[in-house]
């Protein structure tokens, strides 16, 4: 009965441990496995995640205008970076931080200037470091505005014709108010070599543009908050941050749903009550097999004492022994209902009892057998005449 308890238990808890793993450990957003597997790596960067997307990681894992690509020749490979529009020129990425988000870029195509091509403002995505410095290129102005024979003037290129013209670039646009008229595009560079262009060391400004410049993503509070949630942050078609969590996206952070909260405070009141149960069920099993071996022994007497003719001669045989009887109510009042179980063979079960005069005694039941009457009066009769301090006048 201990071993079937013990199993009992043992399964109980066995279910309790399954139920309350299981809804933590399966139902994980598809698009949650798959950003935080699919990292981006080519040439001298690896494993790069947010805000970048591209080339094998799916678009919702980045900022929509922060694209990522592998380009490949001859030489080896090298990362490319596609800022807003595909059809934007791309930038080359000579190296990347990705524990703190720095990134150095260089204009591709630097030693063909295409003022058009980078007529657009990355400032709204990435911060520049302090030493990065912007220039001003000026193009499509009035002939007589630009000064002649100048170490500042370039020749652009224009994308769609390669038309050649002439342009000016300056370093601090807000002191030349009078290129106003002037079409411009602004291209973020480091100060050391721009100023060693202004000095003369450097001669070209394709030398300063070489050298690119230095960038880091800022991330939005949005963000962070969902990375503080636990979650990863993302995009969709609709909107350009989406919080990544692991049962399904979110616009703001990650949050257990109520269901599950609800399902969880069940599994632990249920399983509470469960094992509660399992236990008065024991405890009724245990009170019920109790009652049952004392009918057993009840009956044993009765069927016994209706079978035994014998019974009168084996007294007047045993006289000598001073037996005396007892009836299955004294013996069940003298045990107090069979109370108190001493011990319990292979053929019988002594319980603990205590006769009128005040004096314990054990009592010993004999187990049903296939034997007949005499088996059980031999027994008796090797009882009897026993002679030892502890065993008394055996009751019948």
């Amino acid at each position: 009965m201990f071993n079937l308890m013990s199993s009992i238990r043992d399964l109980i808890v066995t279910i309790f441990i399954i139920i309350l793993v299981l809804p933590s450990s399966t139902g994980v957003d598809s698009g949650y496995i798959t950003c935080t597997s699919s990292l981006f790596s080519c040439g001298n960067v690896s494993n790069v995640g947010y805000p970048f997307w591209g080339d094998g990681r799916p678009r919702y894992c980045g900022h929509p205008a922060l694209q990522l690509q592998c380009f490949q020749s001859e030489n080896g490979e090298w990362p490319t970076l596609t800022i807003g529009s595909k059809d934007e020129a791309p930038y080359n990425v000579l190296s990347m931080k990705h524990f703190d988000s720095n990134i150095t870029l260089e204009l591709q195509g630097f030693e063909n200037i295409h003022c058009t091509s980078y007529n657009k403002n990355i400032s709204n995505i990435f911060k520049f470091s302090p030493s990065v410095e912007n220039i001003t290129f000026l193009y499509n102005c009035p002939s007589n505005i630009l000064p002649r024979n100048s170490t500042n003037l370039v020749t652009c290129y224009e994308d769609q014709n390669h038309a050649k013209y002439q342009a000016y670039y300056v370093s601090n646009m807000s002191a030349h108010k009078e290129y106003s008229s002037c079409s411009s595009t602004v291209v973020p560079v480091f100060r050391k070599p721009l100023v060693l262009h202004n000095k003369g060391v450097v001669r070209s400004i394709t030398q300063v543009l070489s050298q690119g410049f230095e960038a880091s993503y800022e991330y939005s509070p949005e963000c962070l908050r969902c990375k503080n949630s636990g979650g990863i942050c993302g995009s969709s078609n609709v909107l350009d941050f989406v919080c990544l969590c692991k049962n399904r996206p979110s616009n703001y952070v990650c949050q257990m749903p109520a269901s599950n909260k609800s399902r969880r405070l069940i599994i632990l009141v249920g399983s509470a009550c469960l094992a509660l149960g399992i236990n008065m069920l024991l405890l009724v099993m245990l009170c019920c097999r109790k009652k049952r071996s004392t009918r057993k022994f009840a009956a044993f007497w009765k069927s016994k004492a209706g079978k035994c003719p014998n019974v009168d001669a084996f007294l007047q045989i045993y006289g000598s022994f001073s037996l005396t009887r007892y009836t299955y109510a004294n013996i069940k009042k003298m045990t107090d209902g069979f109370k108190d179980k001493l011990g319990e063979g292979g053929y019988a079960t002594v319980y603990k009892g205590k006769l009128l005069s005040g004096r314990l005694v054990a009592v010993k039941v004999l187990k049903l057998s296939k034997g007949d009457e005499e088996d059980f009066l031999n027994e008796v009769a090797s009882i009897s005449r026993t002679n030892h301090v502890n065993i008394i006048s055996s009751p019948f």
